[in-house]
């Protein structure tokens, strides 16, 4: 009977020391759970702000490159413009009456005739 009765209180203190120990590390390990979460809440926050961070710059730099381009194109607009004026100021000398009777003259060699009168007979 001793012996039966030392192997329970045997059992008894193993289950109590087994029984701390897991506990122990249930609260090392619950102490441990959420700092691991905190740290990843941290992290994941860290990870949206930085991807905010870079779209906004990313943003910033194709509103700076559209804005090269809307510039670029006002100027080249407005060089085609110029360029289109000077030629239609071209196209109007050189269908002048005053240029084609020059050209005539120098190219084919005419020379202009002076009016003449014409007489007609009375009826």
């Amino acid at each position: 009977m001793g012996f039966v009765k030392r192997a329970q209180q045997f059992e008894a203190i193993f289950l109590q020391i087994s029984d701390n120990r897991p506990c122990e590390e249930k609260q090392r390990e619950s102490k441990i759970e959420p700092m691991n979460r905190t740290v990843w809440g941290l992290f994941a926050i860290l990870a949206v702000m930085t991807a905010l961070a870079l779209y906004y710059v990313w943003q910033g730099w194709q509103i700076v490159d559209l804005s090269t381009r809307v510039t670029a194109t006002r100027v080249e607009t407005e060089n085609l413009i110029f360029q289109r004026n000077q030629l239609r100021i071209e196209v109007s000398k050189v269908w002048s009456l005053e240029e084609i009777e020059r050209r005539a003259r120098e190219r084919l060699g005419m020379k202009k005739i002076q009016p003449k009168r014409l007489v007609l007979p009375a009826p």
